[in-house]
């Protein structure tokens, strides 16, 4: 009888002792979202509908052209849509003309048609008002003329777009140089 008792102690400490090491490497892992909609991020993965996903996607111009369903044929899910003329692309209305000369549709026009393709939109900032001196890649973001007023879009983006779970945001098109020569640090890229 000894020998059951003594069996059956060691055979519950090993199962306390397998469960708390479930349960430590458990929380390791980072949990997919419970209830938080259509995309979520936990760690380095992302979720659709509480699944872990891996997207494919393609850089698109469709700022300058209507409609999204080029890309059908190409089985991508997300559209990196080029914004070049960030100070006058509309947020919603119809196509304009830009001091430039050029014809734009708004942000939300291509969001709307990337999702009417089930496609996620990445709207990503290349040039503050459509000249190419103003190219967003390699510079320091608080160091150009047009930060503040940028910052302020940004804004307005995040208003527009924050019950969109299927419209991203791209802070800044590559910025800094590649190298570091401008005194380019994490803490930096933070702080902005």
């Amino acid at each position: 009888m000894n020998r059951m008792k003594y069996f059956a102690i060691l055979l519950m400490l090993c199962i306390s002792i397998y469960s708390c090491q479930k349960g430590s490497q458990a929380s390791l892992t980072p949990a997919p979202p419970v209830n938080t909609g259509q995309f979520g991020i936990v760690g380095n993965k992302i979720y659709n509908y509480n699944n872990p996903v891996q997207l494919i996607g393609a850089n698109s111009f469709h700022v300058f052209s209507a409609g999204g369903s080029d890309m059908n044929s190409w089985h991508l899910n997300i559209a990196r849509e080029f914004v070049g003329n960030v100070k006058e692309t509309h947020l919603t209305g119809n196509v304009f003309k830009d001091s430039n000369g050029a014809y734009l549709y708004s942000l939300q026009s291509l969001a709307d048609s990337n999702r009417a393709s089930s496609r996620i939109t990445i709207i990503c900032p290349f040039r503050w008002n459509g000249i190419d001196t103003t190219d967003f890649t390699g510079r320091m973001p608080s160091q150009t003329y047009w930060w503040t007023d940028f910052k302020t879009k940004l804004r307005e983006w995040a208003v527009q777009f924050k019950d969109q779970p299927d419209v991203w945001l791209e802070l800044w098109n590559e910025p800094y140089r590649y190298d570091r020569m401008d005194g380019y640090t994490d803490t930096i890229w933070v702080n902005e």
